[in-house]
C-alpha cells in the first residue's frame, strides 16, 4: 500500500463531500416526492395531459384536412355542373348549326330549282 500525500487526501475529501451532498439532495428530493399524494399518478397525469394535447393538435389537423376536402369537393363539383352546363350549351349550338346548315342546303336546293326552270 503507497502513502497518501495530503493534496490527494484533500481531493478526496471534497470529492466525497460534494458526492454526499449531491446524494443528501436527491434523498431530500425523494422525500418530498414520497410525500406527495400518488405522486406516481401525478407523472401519469402529466404524461396523459401531454398526450391529450398532442390528441388535440392531431384532431385540428384532421379538421383542416375535412375543411380542405370539403373545399375541394365542391370546387369539383362547380367543375362538373360548369362542364355539364358547356356540354349542353355546345349540343344546342351542335343541333342549331346542324339546323341552320340544313335550311342552308335546302334553299340551296331551292335557289338551283329556280335556275334550272329559268334556263331554256
Amino acid at each position: 500500500m503507497q502513502p497518501v500525500d495530503a493534496p490527494a487526501l484533500h481531493r478526496y475529501d471534497q470529492q466525497l463531500q460534494r458526492n454526499s451532498a449531491t446524494l443528501r439532495g436527491r434523498a431530500g428530493e425523494l422525500r418530498r416526492l414520497a410525500e406527495l399524494p400518488r405522486w406516481e399518478s401525478m407523472a401519469a397525469r402529466l404524461y396523459a395531459d401531454l398526450v391529450h394535447t398532442e390528441a388535440r393538435l392531431l384532431a385540428g389537423c384532421a379538421d383542416r384536412l375535412l375543411d380542405a376536402a370539403e373545399i375541394l369537393r365542391r370546387h369539383t363539383d362547380t367543375a362538373l355542373r360548369r362542364e355539364a352546363e358547356l356540354a349542353a350549351v355546345a349540343r344546342a349550338a351542335a343541333e342549331a348549326a346542324e339546323g341552320a346548315a340544313s335550311a342552308v342546303g335546302e334553299a340551296a336546293r331551292s335557289a338551283v330549282r329556280r335556275a334550272g326552270g329559268l334556263l331554256p
